[in-house]
This record gives structure tokens, sequence and C-alpha cells, in this order.
């Protein structure tokens, strides 16, 4: 069911594409260190020798509970992987700060980037990146678009965070919809599922890039 898929998600998601829909009262919220040992199983026998080095954009306002849980688990990633060379947390300065200060973490590798504005789980996607455009989802966004981080992670609104990378970083040669991926265990193993709720009347074609996604 639905809280299983949940359960299995990787930090950053949300589980519902549906844009202003929170999940909070649905089913029950992973941990911070359950989701980092879902992660731990994901990456398998990978360690941080052999893992690439990342710079990632973490949209710290983002979700029901930023940035306070953000932010702590953004602290445990950090405890957690060498090899995340960079962190840039996004959103309200002052707040970002407080929050390191309760976990006495003074990491080199973070770097704080203001923003003004917070996408509400009330507003709609599209219409909150165009009129939002110093968000932290927004913000975050344009760090990667500018090449300075490999990636972009968030917890808050789903169709925001999926309309603002397509917008932006518009999706790769030959597809026509962007995907949400989410890591699911087996008992031997992880897959990953493509896709997980962006799109809820996909026709054949879009099955088939999905599936060259997944391939990339």
């Amino acid at each position: 069911g639905s809280g299983r898929i949940r359960d299995a998600l990787p930090v950053g998601t949300t589980g519902d594409a549906t844009p202003g829909r929170s999940t909070r009262n649905k089913v029950a919220r992973p941990s911070a260190r359950r989701a980092l040992y879902i992660f731990r199983f994901a990456i398998g026998k990978r360690t941080p020798q052999s893992s690439p080095s990342m710079k990632i954009a973490l949209d710290a306002m983002g979700g029901d509970f930023g940035p306070p849980n953000i932010v702590g688990g953004a602290v445990l990633a950090l405890h957690e992987y060498s090899h995340l060379e960079k962190l840039f947390l996004v959103g309200d300065t002052p707040k970002i700060e407080a929050e390191l200060k309760k976990h006495a973490c003074n990491d080199r590798r973070i770097e704080i980037i203001h923003a003004t504005q917070v996408v509400e789980m009330s507003d709609g996607a599209v219409t909150a990146v165009r009129r939002k455009k110093d968000s932290s989802v927004s913000r975050a966004v344009d760090l990667v678009k500018k090449g300075e981080a490999n990636a972009i992670v968030s917890a808050g609104h789903t169709g925001a965070a999926v309309a603002a990378t397509t917008i932006k970083l518009r999706t790769l040669p030959g597809i026509d919809r962007p995907g949400i991926a989410a890591v699911i265990p087996t008992e031997t193993n992880v897959f990953v599922l493509i896709d997980a709720g962006a799109n809820s009347d996909a026709r054949a074609e879009h099955l088939l890039q999905s599936a060259n996604i997944g391939l990339v």
C-alpha cells in the first residue's frame, strides 16, 4: 500500500505528487535514522572512498517540519557521508543558523544560501515557481542550473519541486515528462520505481521514456 512505499522513499521525497497535498495525517513518517538505514541498504557495498564526491542543494524550509527536521537530517548526513563535498542549506538564514547551533554544527562543508520566500503546501505548483522567485526550492534549483550543485533535495511541495526543476533545468533529450524515482528495498537488493506519482495520465510512450530515464 501507500504506507509501505512511503517508508521506502529516500530522504528528500514526499511520496505525493499532487500539488498542495500533505501526507502528514495519512501515514507514519519514517525517522531520520530509518531513512539513513534505507539509504545504506540502497547503496549496498559502496564506501565513501568508492562513491563520487557530491555537492547538494538542500531546501531547508521544505516539508511539514522544516527547518528543524531538515537541518537535523543534514547534520546526520554530514556525519555519515564523508564524500559530501558541499551542502548548501537554502532558506531563512537566521532560522537555519539557529538549528545548526542546536546541533553544535559548524561543519565547513555547509554554506547557507538565503531565501526570503517559502512555497506553502496550499500554493499551486507552477504559480508558486513563477511568483515566488526567491523561494527556497527555486533558489536551490538555481544552484544546480549554475553548476554550483550536482543535485537538489527537497522534502516540501513535490509539485513545486517538479515544476521548478522542469522549468529551469528542462528534461533529458527525448523525454516529454519528468518522473519521480523511488528507491524500494527487496529481500536481496533494491529497485527504482519510475514514475512514482508525477504523472497521473501517462501514455505508453511516457512509460517507455520512464524506462529510459532509469537507464541513465
